[in-house]
């Protein structure tokens, strides 16, 4: 449950910066946004998940 809350929570946050990483950095970077999304959540997902139980 906690670790759920916890995924939930920083999907949005990471998706987020990701987004807005987008629009700062050069266009080229957001041919595949959803790949770098994507990427970004397995990320925060991980680390926090090890967070989380810990």
């Amino acid at each position: 449950m906690h670790i759920f809350v916890y995924i939930h929570m920083y999907t949005y946050t990471c998706a987020y910066s990701c987004i807005h990483t987008c629009i700062r950095i050069h266009a080229h970077i957001c041919i595949h946004p959803h790949v770098y999304v994507y990427m970004c959540i397995f990320m925060y997902k991980h680390m926090y998940t090890y967070t989380c139980a810990y």
